[in-house]
């Protein structure tokens, strides 16, 4: 899984924990005290305006996907990481012995 991906699935992660359907870029001021109030991580509004795509960004360090990570429930970024790797994989195995099922009946 490429990392883009596995930063969607933490944008939509830090949504769902805010309860935002589709984040724009006033969102960001909320979704930073919701950080801040819950797990004590400041994140600048203009950090996740990076995050979110609102701003160009050359990368993410590893603070802030920690934080967002955290702050969807897991223990950091490497566990949020590993965790999407194998949920990922475990869609793909599923989706071809469907396949294969599916072709059987045939």
């Amino acid at each position: 899984m490429e990392e883009p991906d596995i930063y969607h699935q933490l944008r939509n992660r830090v949504l769902l924990e805010c309860q935002i359907q589709h984040v724009e870029v006033q969102d960001c001021r909320a979704v930073s005290i919701q950080i801040f109030n819950r797990n004590k991580n400041y994140i600048s509004e203009s950090t996740l305006k990076r995050f979110f795509g609102f701003l160009p960004a050359a990368h993410h360090s590893l603070f802030v996907l920690n934080s967002l990570a955290q702050f969807g429930g897991f223990t950091g970024w490497e566990e949020f990481r590993l965790e999407t790797i194998r949920k990922r994989e475990k869609n793909i195995v599923r989706s071809h012995s469907q396949g294969a099922s599916a072709q059987k009946i045939r």
